[in-house]
């Protein structure tokens, strides 16, 4: 099982609980890979502000689309490395 999870914060404004713009949580703004029988939780990838879909090809090429930030950076699609880190929130123009 495969699962987005998107950051509380978007360009500098803390949340309700005093996070900034350069803290995230441990599992925050990343794609998670589920065991359904263990529940075993790994991070595939992370500074993914907002991972709302991802995909297979073939090959198993995992794909995400990443929502673009308010302040005007646009959504992205990205070919995802395991491993892989996508810049937020330290890169706000990272494509």
């Amino acid at each position: 099982l495969y699962v987005g999870i998107s950051a509380t914060t978007d360009h500098g404004e803390s949340n309700l609980a005093g996070q900034t713009f350069a803290e995230t949580g441990e599992l925050e703004a990343s794609m998670l890979r589920i065991q359904p029988h263990s529940g075993e939780v790994a991070r595939v990838a992370q500074g993914l502000r907002y991972p709302f879909d991802m995909a297979f090809d073939s090959n198993g090429q995992i794909y995400a689309t990443d929502s673009g930030t308010v302040y005007g950076v646009v959504d992205r699609l990205l070919r995802v490395d395991v491993g892989g880190h996508y810049g937020f929130p330290y890169c706000s123009a990272c494509r």
